[in-house]
C-alpha cells in the first residue's frame, strides 16, 4: 500500500498544483477499488478529493478519513513539512486488510447477467437478445395491436410472461406467423380481448395465457384442427374455405366444418395474391412456396379464380370431383403441377367454352365482332358463366348481350373493353367479379338487377363516361 511520491523541487508552482490534484485522483480511485473489492472499508465518509493553488506556496489536499477515526497531531505536522518540501505522506495499511485485499484480487471476479432494456417500435414495447425479439407490452391506448413478423431485421419469436396482464384496452391482437411461444399471464385479465389472430399450431402457449379474458371469442388452447389451417365463411348450407393460414405442406381440406359441407374454394385462398395493384396481384410471398400437395374432398362443388394462384411448389392436387367448377387462373402459375386441371376448352359458337356435367362456361369469343350475343344453350347445356377475362381487353367491343341463364360474371370479365357502350345485365345474374367492367369508358349507363348479392372491388372503376347508375333497394 506504499503510494509515497517524490516530485522534482525545481518544478514550478502551477507544476507541483497539476501533480497533487492527479495523485490525489489516483489516491481516490484506489480506495474505491479497495473498497469494492473486499468491503472491508465500511461507514467511510470519503471526502472529496480537491487542491487549490493559494498564496505562495501553499497548497491544500483534503485527506481521506475513515469516520470515527482522529488524525494524531503529529501526523499532521508531518504531513505539513512534507508538504513544504514536495513529498506525499505515506499511507500505512492494516496487515489484515492487506490479506484480505490479496485474497479477493485473487478470487475469480462474480457472472453477473444484465437484463436486456426495453425498447420501442411504433406501439410495441420489445426486448433483444440481437437475435430475436420479444414483446412485453404496448404502448398505453392500443385497442387493436398487430406485431410485426421483424423489429429491426430480427424475427419476433415470442410474448414474454405478464406482457400484456390486466390491459384494459386491448381488444385485437394480430400475431405473426413465426411466433413461436406466448408465456405465462401474457394476456391474463385482458377483459376487453375478443380475438388473437395468427397463432399457428406450432405455436407453445401457456396454460395461464389467457386466463381471465372473459370476452375471448374462443378458447385458443381448444381449436379444432381445421381452425388451425383455415378462416372460412360460413353460408346457409355450405362452407367456404376463405384463406389458408396453416403452416402444412400436404394440406387436407375436410368436406365437412359445423355440421355443414365444404363446398367452395374462395378467391386466392391458398393463392400467393393477398393485394390488388393497378397492374394486378401483388405476391404475398407467403403460400407460394410453401403447399406442395393438395387434397380435396368432393363436396366442393366450385374452385374460384386464383385460389391455388402462384403455388409454384404444388405438385399434386386429389379428389377434385367432374362436377367441380373450375375458374379461369384457378391454378394460374403453378408450374410444378403434374396435370392440367382445367377442362380442355374448345370452341362451339363461336366461343371458347368449358363444358362442365350440368352447364357452360363462355369464355373469349375467337371471331372478331363489334356486337355479340351470348347463347342462352351451347351443346344442350345452359350457359351460367362468363369466364373470368373472357372479353378482356376487346377494344373493338360496343356491345354485348347476355342471355338470362348467365348467373355470374367472371373478374375481368370485361376488363379495358374502351369502346363497349351497350351491356344489359339480366335478372338472373346474382354476382359481378372484381375490376369485371373496369375501364370500359365507353359505358354511359348500367342498370344493377335485383338478384345481384355481390359486386366485386373495382367492377365499374374507370368508367370515366357513366352518367346514370342504377342499383337496387
Amino acid at each position: 500500500c506504499d503510494i509515497t511520491e517524490e516530485f522534482d523541487f525545481a518544478l514550478t508552482d502551477s507544476q507541483r498544483v497539476s501533480a497533487y490534484e492527479a495523485m490525489s485522483e489516483n489516491l481516490e480511485i484506489l480506495v474505491n477499488r479497495i473498497k469494492g473489492l473486499v468491503g472491508v472499508i465500511k461507514d467511510e465518509k470519503i471526502s472529496s478529493v480537491s487542491s487549490e493553488t493559494q498564496q505562495g506556496d501553499s497548497i491544500r489536499v483534503e485527506e481521506i478519513v475513515q469516520e470515527g477515526t482522529e488524525t494524531p497531531q503529529e501526523e499532521v505536522s508531518e504531513n505539513a513539512e512534507n508538504r513544504a518540501v514536495g513529498v506525499m505522506p505515506e499511507t500505512v495499511c492494516d496487515e489484515a486488510e492487506s490479506e484480505s485485499v490479496t485474497e479477493a484480487a485473487d478470487a475469480p471476479n462474480p457472472v453477473v447477467e444484465v437484463e436486456e432494456p426495453t425498447k420501442k417500435s411504433r406501439n410495441i414495447l420489445y426486448k433483444d437478445d440481437g437475435k430475436q425479439v420479444t414483446v412485453v407490452g404496448c404502448q398505453a391506448g392500443t385497442k387493436n395491436l398487430t406485431i410485426p413478423g421483424k423489429i429491426k431485421g430480427m424475427p419476433v419469436v415470442t410474448i414474454g410472461a405478464q406482457a400484456f396482464k390486466g390491459n384494459a384496452e386491448l381488444v385485437t391482437v394480430k400475431l405473426p406467423e413465426g411466433m413461436t411461444e406466448i408465456k405465462e399471464s401474457a394476456f391474463r385479465d385482458c377483459e376487453k380481448l375478443k380475438n388473437v389472430e395468427g397463432i399457428c399450431r406450432a405455436c407453445a402457449i401457456a396454460a395461464d395465457a389467457f386466463d381471465g379474458c372473459t370476452n375471448l371469442e374462443k378458447n385458443l388452447l381448444e381449436k379444432e384442427d381445421w381452425e388451425w389451417l383455415f378462416k372460412i365463411k360460413e353460408l346457409a348450407d355450405g362452407i367456404i374455405i376463405d384463406e389458408y393460414i396453416g403452416d402444412e405442406k400436404n394440406v387436407v381440406i375436410p368436406d365437412m366444418i359445423n355440421g355443414k359441407p365444404v363446398t367452395q374454394i374462395g378467391f386466392a385462398a391458398f393463392g400467393d395474391f393477398r393485394s390488388f395493384d393497378e397492374g394486378g396481384f401483388i405476391s404475398s410471398g407467403r403460400c407460394g412456396g410453401l403447399i406442395s400437395s393438395v387434397e380435396i374432398p368432393e363436396s366442393v362443388t366450385k374452385i374460384r379464380s386464383y385460389a391455388f394462384g402462384n403455388c409454384f411448389n404444388l405438385k399434386s392436387v386429389k379428389g377434385i370431383s367432374e362436377a367441380c367448377v373450375i375458374e379461369a387462373d384457378a391454378f394460374a402459375d403453378c408450374g410444378k403441377l403434374e396435370i392440367n386441371l382445367l377442362q380442355k376448352k374448345v370452341v362451339a359458337d363461336g366461343f371458347e367454352i368449358n363444358e362442365l356435367k350440368d352447364s357452360i362456361i363462355v369464355g373469349r369469343f375467337v371471331k372478331n365482332k363489334a356486337k355479340i350475343k351470348i347463347p342462352n344453350m351451347i351443346n344442350g347445356k345452359p350457359v351460367t358463366q362468363i369466364a373470368d377475362e373472357a372479353f378482356k381487353g376487346c377494344t373493338g367491343l360496343i356491345s354485348v348481350e347476355i342471355p338470362e341463364s348467365v348467373t355470374e360474371i367472371g373478374a375481368k370479365a370485361f376488363y379495358a373493353c374502351s369502346k363497349l357502350a351497350c351491356v344489359k345485365i339480366p335478372k338472373s345474374v346474382t354476382a359481378i367479379g372484381w375490376c369485371a367492367f373496369k375501364g370500359c369508358s365507353g359505358l354511359t349507363s348500367v342498370i344493377i338487377p335485383e338478384g345481384v348479392t355481390t359486386i366485386g372491388f373495382s367492377a365499374f372503376e374507370g368508367c370515366s363516361g357513366l352518367t346514370n347508375v342504377e342499383i337496387p333497394e
